[in-house]
């Protein structure tokens, strides 16, 4: 992610499946299917929606399951100057294709504040 946010898709693009069943839901609304569709949202998103700064990971969970696994975590978008631009939770979904782990779903969504119980 620190390369998308500095405008360069070649790392995430290449981590992706490229199916027809590949989805996202990211965290500037509506969603995305086929890899068509996915591969120029991650190009619009890195042309017009980022700043530059490095990406950061906390890692909440990750399951592997055969051929098929999820990680879900936050993610956070720094600005150079070491200001948090924005949080996400994100959840990752990986199937093995041709022995090689690819992404086939991403969904981002903003970190807003816990409501009160």
């Amino acid at each position: 992610m620190t390369k998308v946010l500095n405008g360069d898709t070649s790392l995430i693009k290449a981590l992706h499946s490229h199916a027809d069943d590949v989805t996202s839901f990211y965290g500037m609304g509506g969603y995305e299917k086929g890899w068509d569709a996915v591969s120029k949202r991650w190009d619009w998103a890195a042309a017009n929606l980022f700043n530059g700064g490095t990406a950061r990971y906390e890692n909440l969970a990750e399951v592997i399951n055969g051929d098929l696994a999820f990680m879900t975590g936050i993610e956070r978008h720094i600005l150079d100057n070491g200001e948090v631009q924005r949080s996400l939770r994100v959840t990752h979904l990986f199937r093995r294709e041709n022995g090689e782990w690819r992404l086939v779903h991403r969904h981002g969504s903003p970190l807003d504040r816990k409501a009160a119980s």
